[in-house]
């Protein structure tokens, strides 16, 4: 034990004797297991962690997919969802859910509180039980049941104080007296965290068409199913009730997914892209200290031969370099840990709250919906650690290795040119080469992903942002079409009035507000069955007149909605320019009939309006029908105002009117287009960033293994440098004989990195954006910086080079 304490203190001191070989090899272990351990630890908690109910791996999200007609997810009618329920065997059940936020009016003055209506056997599903009270009953899913709810633990708290009286206490909800049945548990989560109050759903089947498809569905499989054979018997199903129901269900399919792996939604592939390139980070600071470690053993083979030759045993020596290794990896390991810390906090504040929080009723969607669960990932540390160890461990021993090789007298006589020109430095060649390759590939990636970002900031999206202001309000407290189309009107007439407002109008699908509200329709003298593969569907938008004004959304042809087009009058609708194209492609749309339900009022097409871009810059447009909100009144709105200032100037006095207007109406979200478009734009932004931040950690690690390997070349060739310039050498030449070395090693680099480089651009295409994969400007961009920095890291030795002293190194010699 006294031994082994020896030569850790022997070990600590050499460490400080060296400081710049031990800062840098504690600041690239820190750097490689810092990236990797945060990286990975959002990709295991938003991935790989399971899912925090019982049994997790039977639930599946199931939706309606309708492929011919080009609708891959779409929600599900009741009557489709009662079908599913009770046909399947091999499901312990299915549950609905749907979107309700509620208004809450209290001591505390009035609260919009995001939440659900469910089906009462969710909870069972999910194995919940309450925290106080209870959860729904069947009866209490029936219509025209008493009103009654559940509220998250977090409201409980934050609202009531945590007070067990809540419990069978009525609470004034959207306007309606609701009891509270009772308070689920602490940490619950489905499907987001945000979700604070739970209603039954108490909708009657049968006042539902089958082709309205508007609630979610979660399923759960029972032990021993597959998930093919559970898919096998939905797609069963599905067939059975297109035979029953050919006008509403022919062709439609039922989609099908494990719930771990929808809620991660769209950020499963930017998460499993940034745990590649960060794996790539980790073995560059790998290899790196690989070649640091073959550097140094090269200085301390003499060492270890004289060691050796005064009578130190094998075993005796490879403590000591066990002891030295382990000293540094240590110290690499606490960095590491240090460095996981801020880099876990740093990622988290690069991911908007706004895309944490949008859609908190969907499963999939762009959010990262488990992004609360993120925490270090302890596992993915000590694996870091252990790669630090092995590394460390492994090329620790090389003098002891070499000098056992090549035997003690090679080791005390062996000149440097031999040295120069061994095996062991092809080695560390190699391993220099193959850096500058793994940073090429790196900075290949973010190059590419920042020319895609680029090229979607030029994107118009078909109408004006800057200025607009939205809003989102729900009108569950107004009953019937008149209430909804006059709360409208005077709603439109009130925030016109204010000074700082423009114009006013409002949609059913603002877009960037992810509203995907799709439906089929007929055109009257096509024979076309409403609901068949063969009708066309849109995005409809039920509209104010003022809406395509506000967004400054041009008008193409025809007119758009005005005064004429009130609740008694003739149908009309507008149609934009991808929808006309698509059905009219020859003649005009003008004077054409549409139908949006069988049997329904027909709808003249008025108009044609420009397309604008729903979701975002990066998709294309989609056929859309506009409806003025005064024929077909809806439960929601989206309202836009246009603002004469800054649209944030507008929000205090707009929610003042809003609430002067309608006293029990609550605003659900205020939002800046600009900011719902940048929102949309926040996974690329955020696979650009960190992608950009690792390339250029990298590069930096490519540049040390550069500038380690022309400063131990100096080094090794100090005595042949001297010669050359005492025959008349000059500095430049020295200098280009440097510098040459590092350049020759970037080349191989380059040329290895290159076609990995396209190969990774090529799967991550789905991230890429009006560019290729193997765009030539990027890559050729990407190999002149790393070209450059190759230059610049070995600029430094060869210019000490350049400044040996030919008398004092011959009389070293």
């Amino acid at each position: 034990m006294h031994s082994l304490w020896q030569d850790l203190r022997y070990a600590v001191r050499l460490s400080l004797k060296q400081p710049g070989f031990s800062l840098t090899v504690i600041l690239i272990l820190a750097l490689g297991i810092g990236a990797n351990t945060a990286i990975f630890s959002f990709v295991h908690g938003m991935l790989l962690r399971p899912l925090p109910y019982p049994s997790p791996e039977g639930l599946v999200y199931l939706w309606s997919q309708n492929l011919p007609a080009g609708m891959d997810r779409d929600q599900v009618s009741l009557l489709d969802w009662r079908d599913w329920n009770d046909r399947s065997r091999l499901f312990e059940g299915m549950a609905a859910y749907t979107p309700a936020g509620a208004t809450i009016d209290g001591p505390q003055g009035r609260e919009r509180i995001p939440g659900l209506f469910v089906s009462p056997n969710l909870f069972p599903m999910l194995g919940v039980e309450a925290h106080l009270g209870r959860t729904f009953s069947a009866e209490e899913a029936q219509p025209g049941g008493s009103p009654v709810a559940l509220l998250s633990y977090d409201l409980w708290q934050s609202r009531f104080g945590g007070d067990p009286s809540i419990i069978g206490r009525p609470l004034l909800l959207s306007a309606t007296s609701t009891v509270v049945v009772g308070v689920l548990p602490e940490g619950f989560v489905f499907p987001s965290r945000l979700v604070g109050i739970w209603r039954p759903l108490a909708f009657d089947p049968e006042s539902r068409p089958r082709s309205v498809r508007w609630v979610h569905v979660l399923g759960r499989i029972k032990q021993g199913v597959s998930f093919a054979q559970a898919r096998q018997e939905m797609q069963s199903i599905a067939l059975e009730l297109e035979r029953e129901s050919p006008q509403t269900n022919r062709d439609w399919r039922v989609g099908m997914m494990p719930l771990h792996e929808a809620m991660a939604g769209d950020s499963r592939v930017a998460l499993l892209v940034l745990q590649a390139v960060v794996g790539l980070v980790l073995l560059i600071a790998s290899v790196n200290v690989a070649g640091l470690f073959l550097a140094r053993s090269q200085s301390r083979r003499r060492e270890i031969a004289v060691r050796a030759a005064l009578g130190a045993g094998r075993v005796r020596l490879l403590r000591q370099l066990l002891a030295e290794s382990l000293v540094l990896a240590l110290a690499g390991g606490a960095a590491g840990l240090a460095a996981s810390l801020a880099a876990t906090r740093w990622i988290g504040g690069l991911i908007p709250s706004d895309l944490n929080s949008n859609n908190y009723y969907e499963v999939l969607g762009r959010s990262f919906p488990r992004l609360h669960e993120v925490g270090i990932d302890f596992e993915v540390l000590l694996m870091g650690l252990a790669l630090a160890f092995l590394t460390a461990m492994v090329f620790g021993v090389v003098p002891l290795l070499q000098g056992s090789a090549s035997g003690q007298p090679t080791a005390l006589t062996e000149s440097s040119r031999t040295i120069a020109g061994s095996s062991r430095q092809i080695l560390r060649r190699l391993l220099v080469a193959t850096q500058v390759a793994l940073a090429l590939v790196l900075l290949a990636g973010a190059g590419l992903l920042t020319r895609s970002f680029a090229n979607m900031l030029q994107v118009s999206p078909g109408f004006e942002p800057k200025g607009i202001l939205t809003i989102e309000l729900s009108l569950g407290s107004y009953r019937t079409r008149a209430q909804k189309i006059q709360f409208g009107r005077d709603l439109v007439q009130g925030l016109s009035s204010l000074p700082e407002v423009e114009s006013v109008g409002f949609t059913t699908n603002m877009p960037f507000k992810d509203v995907d509200w799709r439906e089929q329709f007929t055109i009257v003298d096509r024979e076309v069955s409403a609901g068949s593969s063969e009708a066309p569907s849109a995005l409809l938008h039920l509209v104010s007149s003022g809406y395509f004004s506000t967004l400054k959304i041009p008008l193409i042809r025809g007119r758009l909605f005005d005064s004429r087009d009130r609740q008694d009058a003739p149908g009309v609708a507008l149609i934009n320019e991808t929808l006309a194209r698509r059905h009219w492609p020859a003649g005009s749309p003008l004077g054409e009939h549409l139908r949006l339900e069988e049997g329904g009022p027909s709808l003249e097409i008025v108009g044609i309006v420009g397309d604008t871009l729903q979701a975002g810059l990066d998709e294309q447009a989609v056929p859309q029908l506009f409806v003025p909100f005064e024929q077909r009144p809806s439960w929601f709105m989206n309202v836009a105002l246009r603002t004469l200032g800054s649209p944030i100037d507008a929000a205090g006095p707009a929610r003042a009117k809003i609430a002067e207007v309608a006293p029990r109406l609550a605003v659900e979200e205020m939002s800046e287009m600009d900011s719902l478009i940048a929102t949309s734009m926040s996974q690329r932004r955020l696979a650009m960033s960190l992608t950009a931040a690792f390339a250029v950690l990298a590069l930096a690690l490519a540049a040390t293994g550069i500038f380690g390997l022309n400063a131990y070349f100096v080094a090794q060739r100090r005595q042949e440098v001297g010669i050359r310039m005492a025959l008349g050498a000059p500095g430049t030449s020295i200098v280009s004989m440097v510098m040459a070395q590092g350049l020759r090693l970037s080349l191989w680099g380059v040329a290895l990195g290159l076609p990995s480089a396209i190969l990774l651009g090529r799967l991550a295409s789905g991230f890429l954006f009006d560019v290729s994969a193997a765009d030539p400007l990027t890559l050729g961009i990407v190999a002149a910086l790393l070209l450059s920095t190759a230059g610049a890291a070995g600029l430094i030795p060869a210019m000490k080079a350049s400044r040996i002293d030919p008398a004092s190194t011959l009389k070293g010699q």
